[in-house]
């Protein structure tokens, strides 16, 4: 059975909630080229503390919750898989969390630009 990409989404929405309360702002230390959930050193808590284990200890969540709070793989599923679009999951929502889009343009009235001579 494999992991929906809504669970997958859910989850990193969880890490993120949690990374927000530990580390604000971990998201604009993130390299999106060379992350990859699959890998212990550029994951997201390899990149944030240098390691995967020491941002466990650092933000305080034991081994057993990495999977729930998308940090880890599911390993009962296909797990090159599940890391493919788990670091998709995350390299979206981050990119939004950095670049929301454009704001609603709200109009007010006539712009008046006055040109001297």
């Amino acid at each position: 059975m494999e992991t929906s990409v809504e669970v997958i989404e859910k989850r990193v929405q969880q890490g993120i909630a949690l990374l927000d309360e530990k580390n604000p702002g971990w998201e604009s230390k993130i390299d999106l080229k060379i992350l990859s959930m699959a890998d212990c050193r550029v994951c997201i808590l390899g990149q944030l503390y240098t390691g995967y284990s020491l941002g466990l200890k650092a933000i305080g969540i034991p081994s057993k919750q990495t999977q729930s709070c998308g940090f880890d793989g599911d390993r009962t599923n296909n797990s090159s898989l599940y890391y493919s679009q788990l670091t998709s999951a995350w390299k979206e929502a981050i990119r939004q969390r950095l670049d929301p889009g454009p704001a609603e343009i709200v109009q007010s009235g006539p712009i008046i630009v006055i040109v001297g001579e």
